[in-house]
């Protein structure tokens, strides 16, 4: 499911598609990354760490870690096609590392505790039921991930 038109579970994606939005978010994630990256550093995460970013954009977030964990394997999920090609072409030098995926954050389709870090930016504000979202995200990160 790989659309920019409103569905039950996206309801906002002709909004979350517009190029200001973007923009801004990130515009938000350069201004944001010092903090989270700080943030990071105290989880003590495994150089080689496996980070899925649920609701992944134009991969704002993960071109980031790509760069600071190097010997991480990523994987970015959403919804919407435009983004994830977005991604793909602006990542493409980072290889296998890093994958962008068409996925529904309902059902992510990973085994349990498959993640040493899930992460999402920017998407509960535009996802009914987030705490299915939530649950979704626990349920596929390792325990004390």
């Amino acid at each position: 499911m790989k659309t920019n038109e409103p569905t039950d579970r996206n309801p906002q994606a002709r909004q979350m598609s517009d190029e200001s939005l973007v923009r801004g978010l990130a515009a938000q994630a350069d201004a944001s990354w010092p903090q989270e990256s700080e943030i990071l550093d105290r989880y003590g995460l495994p150089a080689a760490m496996r980070v899925l970013d649920v609701g992944c954009g134009t991969g704002e977030i993960m071109g980031r870690l790509a760069r600071r964990f190097p010997s991480a394997n990523r994987i970015g999920i959403g919804l919407i096609g435009a983004h994830l090609d977005q991604a793909r072409e602006r990542h493409a030098d980072i290889g296998e590392r890093i994958r962008f995926a068409s996925g529904d954050a309902f059902d992510l389709g990973f085994d349990e505790g498959t993640f040493d870090l899930v992460l999402c930016r920017h998407m509960f504000q535009s996802v009914p039921q987030p705490r299915r979202v939530l649950a979704e995200m626990l349920r596929v990160v390792r325990p004390g991930g």
